[in-house]
């Protein structure tokens, strides 16, 4: 695995790493998961339109125009999609069980 790759994926973990324990936050300090999930959605698409843009000018540079760097972008949506959902479904639980409390 190359380094822009690899970096790509730091990345991308980060962005869970930051957005989650935030939309955490919001949620418990708000009492709702619906806005947990908002701060979720809102940070991470903030921090992912700062990361495309550096993945494409570094990948155009290292690839030189290849398939493999537009299915990446292609896999990081579909598992963004994914990452909003789980988030949505962790949100909700932890909500519920505190409430049950």
């Amino acid at each position: 695995m190359d380094t822009v790759n690899l970096l790509f994926i730091i990345f991308l973990v980060a962005i869970v790493v930051i957005s989650f324990p935030l939309g955490l936050i919001v949620m418990k300090k708000r009492k709702d998961y619906k806005d947990g999930l908002s701060t979720v959605f809102l940070v991470s698409f903030v921090l992912l339109l700062f990361v495309f843009p550096w993945y494409q000018s570094a990948a155009a540079e290292h690839f030189a125009g290849t398939m493999g760097v537009i299915l990446n972008l292609v896999l990081v949506f579909v598992l963004y999609i994914v990452y909003i959902i789980v988030s949505w479904l962790i949100l909700m639980l932890i909500h519920r069980r505190s409430l049950a409390s």
